[in-house]
């Protein structure tokens, strides 16, 4: 929740210390068939944005014209965090604005998006973004990610709260032994946020994931956990292309 009333400043004000850049446990990559260029540039680290450490607006909203990237445009169709005030609805999450989503919830808050087009999309990037701690009390530290082609529900990821990183790693851990990839129904992604060096997270899917529909489960804040403070979020954006294209599977290594 906002502490003083003052919002965080422009994006464009940060420095590169205020950028955090995550990928998964390394993939193996095995070609199916042949891939366009650009989306085997875009298995690499840092394909797909001009930069990992570059702090400004077009980090999230520039297309990446040499990779075909998009900020892909998805709606919210549900969510069940409640709003703390009418100042810190859940649309803030995502306006790339110095706006913010305050909860009511102080955890496991779920959030679904849908893309707006009729087409499948390929997610390569999520943005995550928590406001400055100074300025509210309860930064987003934990949250995990899903990616579908077919209708999430709150109730259907109900068995992910509470997940940790040590669970999500002994889930590839897992795969990787048995020598599968990660399902639909498993989580793309784990991301944390430690807002002492850094507030903005650009995760790199290791594999893209082909859906419509994305969850995001906001695990738990930077609060302590004794007291009875919320989760708030400045931003979410996801990145990928919007048209299906052939690409590789992965295996983790």
């Amino acid at each position: 929740m906002d502490v003083d009333g003052e919002l965080p400043v422009n994006l464009d004000d940060f420095s590169d210390d205020d950028v955090d850049d995550q990928e998964e446990v390394g993939y193996e990559i095995r070609l199916r068939r042949p891939m366009h260029r650009r989306l085997s540039n875009l298995i690499n680290f840092d394909a797909g944005l001009a930069s990992p450490h570059e702090v400004s607006e077009s980090i999230i909203t520039s297309v990446d014209r040499i990779h075909g990237l998009d900020l892909l445009e998805v709606s919210i169709i549900d969510s069940d965090g409640g709003e703390y005030g009418s100042s810190y609805k859940v649309g803030n999450l995502l306006q790339a604005d110095n706006s913010v989503y305050c909860s009511c919830k102080r955890s496991n808050i779920t959030v679904i998006f849908e893309h707006n087009a009729s087409a499948l999309f390929v997610l390569t990037h999520f943005v995550l973004r928590a406001p400055p701690k100074g300025n509210f009390t309860a930064p987003i530290a934990d949250a995990v990610l899903f990616v579908s082609q077919t209708p999430l529900t709150i109730k259907g990821l109900q068995e992910y709260d509470d997940y940790t990183r040590a669970e999500y790693d002994s889930l590839l851990q897992e795969k990787n032994i048995l020598g599968k990839s990660l399902s639909e129904d498993e989580p793309a992604g784990f991301l944390s946020i430690d807002n002492t060096t850094g507030r903005t997270i650009v995760h790199t899917l290791s594999v893209p994931r082909t859906g419509r529909y994305i969850g995001v489960k906001f695990l738990r804040s930077t609060a302590e956990a004794s007291s009875n403070a919320n989760i708030d979020v400045e931003y979410v954006g996801f990145k990928g292309f919007t048209e299906v294209k052939g690409f590789a599977e992965g295996t983790i290594r």
